[in-house]
C-alpha cells in the first residue's frame, strides 16, 4: 500500500512537472533578460521594441493567470 502511494505520488509530481515545464522555462528567461537593452542609444525601432515588449509580457500575464492553477494535488509532495 505504502508503495502504491508512493508510486502515485511520484507520477503526479511528474505531470506537474511536465505541465509547468514551458511556464518554468518562460520565467526563467524572463528571469535572465537586460530590460537596459530597450534604453540604448543606438536601438533601430525604440518605441516598437518597447512597445513589442509590453505585448510580450502581457501575454505572458494572461498565459500564467490561465495555466497556473490556484491549487494543484500533488500527493506527498
Amino acid at each position: 500500500m505504502v508503495q502504491r502511494i508512493i508510486t502515485s505520488s511520484f507520477s503526479k509530481m511528474d505531470s506537474f512537472l511536465t505541465r509547468f515545464q514551458p511556464i518554468l522555462e518562460i520565467y526563467w528567461r524572463n528571469k535572465r533578460v537586460d530590460l537596459n537593452i530597450l534604453m540604448h542609444d543606438r536601438l533601430a525601432a525604440p518605441i516598437e521594441s518597447l512597445s513589442n515588449t509590453v505585448k510580450l509580457f502581457n501575454y505572458y500575464d494572461k498565459l500564467f493567470s490561465s495555466q497556473i492553477p490556484q491549487t494543484a494535488e500533488i500527493g506527498l509532495i
